[in-house]
């Protein structure tokens, strides 16, 4: 198996003990009534800020858009490689303000930035690490906990808004995330349900075709976006059954390719052939009526990040599954790919929250 291989698999692996670890963080009063910057975190460690900070070191792209979104993105003054949004976030990103990778934070890097509070994941044992070593140092870290669904984004978003005296701004965006939901929901409410596949990785053979299970954050995504999971009887991130494609292929109305910035991965190009020649795949009206969609960019991250941008993600799934109902996303009936990255945003209805400040992106297209 590849690098990207077993990565995928450790990711899986990861996902699976995060569903147990945060259910056990609901019942456990994390966030502290009283004083503001009190708060109990995923590790149960009590945090007590005793100002707001001024100094943030975010080690995953996840947390840096939530503190972004919190207005806070002045406070940040070091981040992973891999955060890249918003624009603010992705400036410092081009700086090298840098502090190694989302599973590789560098102890060494994050102190040089002299942070007065230190976001880390809780489900990632290299944070774990940085975790206790920065705290046998006397700084301040919160470790934020596992990013699984929609939930536990709500939970590190007020978490977080505790910790940084933005409580308030943090109830608005769960708010607004909450209404922009409930009224795509409603919207799709009667509309008949269409079978999704979703592909978050495969390698270039189509051996280790990846697929979204039940108890993934997608699958609750595309549940919200009016769809039907088709392997939801699957748990978690499932290499593709054979048999289970034999019984189901022919009936998925919507496949949904995200590249995982793998260079490795097969391009719009070579998956277009592995749907002609595959002989339940080609039958499906997904591949028959070309409502196949390649994700990038940020297009992708909304699926991948279970942070602020949820919201789009399943306002874009119901613009990617009823197209001629919604508008906005139309298939390409030349039989051309239909990839959508960084310009997401045109597809979707108006943002309600920090259209200007947060949410506005340049659009960008792959050529």
């Amino acid at each position: 198996m590849d690098e990207n291989g077993r990565r995928m698999v450790a990711v899986i692996l990861v996902a699976i003990m995060a569903v147990a670890v945060l259910a056990v963080a609901f019942t456990s009063g994390f966030i502290k009534s009283g004083t503001t910057g009190s708060v109990l975190d995923a590790a149960g460690r009590d945090v007590t800020m005793d100002s707001p900070p001024e100094r943030i070191v975010s080690c995953s792209p996840s947390l840096s858009e939530m503190v972004a979104a919190l207005g806070l993105a002045d406070k940040l003054v070091a981040v992973t490689q891999h955060c890249d949004y918003p624009k603010a976030v992705n400036d410092l990103n081009k700086a090298n303000k840098t502090v190694g990778g989302f599973y590789t934070p560098n102890y060494e890097s994050v102190v040089s930035y002299r942070p007065d509070l230190v976001l880390v994941a809780y489900d990632i044992e290299a944070h774990k690490n940085l975790a206790n070593r920065l705290i046998e140092s006397g700084i301040n870290v919160v470790q934020m906990f596992p990013e699984v669904d929609l939930r536990s984004a709500y939970v590190n978003i007020g978490l977080l808004g505790n910790v940084t005296g933005t409580y308030d701004k943090a109830l608005e965006i769960i708010e607004s995330m909450k209404n922009k939901i409930r009224e795509t929901t409603d919207t799709v409410a009667n509309y008949e349900k269409k079978n999704v596949m979703y592909i978050p990785y495969a390698d270039k053979s189509f051996e280790g075709i990846v697929v979204a299970g039940k108890d993934t954050a997608v699958n609750e995504i595309i549940t919200l976006a009016g769809g039907n999971n088709i392997f939801d009887n699957a748990n978690g991130w499932q290499r593709l059954n054979p048999e289970e494609l034999t019984l189901k292929g022919k009936d998925i109305d919507c496949i949904i390719i995200t590249v995982m910035s793998n260079d490795n991965a097969p391009d719009p190009n070579d998956w277009a052939s592995f749907f002609e020649r595959d002989q339940f795949l080609s039958q499906c009206d997904a591949v028959k009526n070309n409502a196949i969609f390649y994700l990038y960019g940020q297009a992708e991250n909304i699926f991948n990040r279970q942070s602020v941008r949820m919201a789009d993600a399943i306002q874009l799934m119901t613009h990617m599954l009823y197209p001629e109902e919604l508008g906005g996303v139309p298939y390409h009936e030349d039989g051309e790919p239909n990839e959508i990255g960084d310009e997401y945003l045109e597809y979707l209805p108006e943002q309600n929250l920090g259209a200007q400040t947060f949410y506005g992106t340049t659009a960008v297209r792959r050529v």
